[in-house]
């Protein structure tokens, strides 16, 4: 969805977090919270999954918690060399759609952007930026939605980790 004489923007990918240690078990600051091994395994499935639907170059944006940026490092090495992992505490909460312009517009040679981040907040964009509606994203889950130069976006899909990984 772009306006013709223009640059189109990036197409978006959301992207929560694979599996993490257990919240009531974890002695620890909650962003500061691991993947679990299970979850670095899912984490590596997806990103190989997903990494042959993205366009290159790709921007990888990430919550600063400790899980997300995990799950960024892994899709970026999935990505491969000069991709590049930016860290925003924008994605700590759901996005307005003009912070979601902001952030695509700042990748101006981006074809993909992924955020990585955390429930409910990414499905509450998703929503923002699709007109309403509910999605709930699970663990690993993606979902790909083309945004136009209004901040409107079109849900273009969504997949579930055991529909990415077989």
């Amino acid at each position: 969805m772009s306006v013709p004489g223009k640059d189109p923007l990036p197409r978006l990918f959301l992207l929560r977090h694979a599996a993490a240690e257990n919240r009531e078990a974890w002695s620890g600051e909650d962003s500061l919270r691991p993947l679990t091994t299970k979850g670095e395994r899912t984490a590596r499935s997806v990103a190989h999954a997903v990494a042959r639907l993205a366009e290159s170059p790709a921007v990888v944006v990430t919550s600063p918690y400790t899980r997300a940026a995990q799950t960024a490092a892994i899709l970026a090495e999935t990505l491969g060399p000069g991709t590049e992992v930016v860290t925003d505490e924008r994605l700590v909460a759901a996005l307005a759609p003009h912070e979601v312009l902001d952030i695509l517009r700042s990748h101006p040679r981006a074809a993909s952007v992924f955020f990585v981040g955390h429930e409910p907040n990414l499905s509450d964009t998703a929503a923002e930026l699709c007109g309403g509606g509910r999605l709930r994203m699970k663990k690993s889950c993606v979902a790909c939605i083309e945004v136009d130069d209004d901040g409107r976006g079109e849900l273009a899909w969504l997949a579930q980790p055991d529909q990415l990984v077989p």
